[in-house]
């Protein structure tokens, strides 16, 4: 769906998630107990082949990071200041959303997006 509207994938971008004590999180899933999750990120026009001269640093970012899970469906920050990093003059996109992830300079899509329907 992505790549058909001219984006661009960048794979494997995991969030392992962290307990209060800063342990794997102990979840329940139907194969593995889901200590983690998938991010899907895209770019797209100039932002597709972005490298040194852009004044982004491909080599020097992780593709995991860690973070406490917050309340159901709430994205960590982390997610939303990589994206913010490697496009730094925007725009910005989050599909199937959540009006507790919207984020001033973003652009939040979802059937959920309105506090109303929390």
């Amino acid at each position: 769906m992505v790549q058909g509207r001219g984006y661009k994938l960048i794979p494997d971008l995991t969030w392992g998630k962290l307990d209060e004590k800063n342990r794997p999180e102990q979840l329940i899933g139907m194969y593995w107990a889901n200590a983690s999750e998938q991010a899907v990120v895209g770019v797209k026009g100039k932002y597709s082949r972005l490298h040194e001269e852009n004044g982004f640093e491909w080599h020097k970012v992780k593709n995991v990071f860690f973070s406490t899970r917050l309340i159901p469906s709430q994205k960590p920050i982390e997610v939303y200041k990589l994206c913010e990093e490697i496009c730094k003059q925007g725009p910005y996109l989050s599909l199937f959303d959540r009006w507790i992830n919207r984020r001033h300079g973003w652009i939040t899509v979802g059937n959920e997006v309105t506090e109303e329907s929390a």
